[in-house]
């Protein structure tokens, strides 16, 4: 939650963002709240769904930092990007101890 802060206050009203408890449907469905469970979710207004990695990348364009977005969107980084993300997620406590000690 720490993180979404973080995004929303530098965000601006470009981003909105949406528990996947409290989504509604559409587009929440019964696959989308499966994989929510596991990774964040962006969605675009056109209805394109990004998610884990991608979904950061394109959260950090919308808050201004559009060069590093673009750099790590390049392939091979972007590889780099999506297994941070699943070593982050799934190591959730170790790395909310480690980096938001009081």
């Amino acid at each position: 939650m720490r993180c979404v802060d973080w995004a929303l206050a530098r965000g601006g009203c470009a981003l909105r963002a949406i528990p996947y408890q409290e989504a509604t449907d559409p587009p929440m469905n019964s696959d989308l709240q499966r994989a929510c469970r596991s990774a964040v979710h962006l969605s675009h207004p056109s209805g394109k769904m990004e998610r884990a990695g991608r979904a950061c990348l394109t959260v950090l364009s919308l808050m201004g930092y559009r060069r590093i977005s673009s750099l790590l969107r390049s392939w091979p980084l972007v590889w780099f990007v999506e297994f941070s993300y699943w070593l982050v997620a799934r190591n959730r406590s170790f790395f909310s101890n480690f980096l938001f000690r009081s």
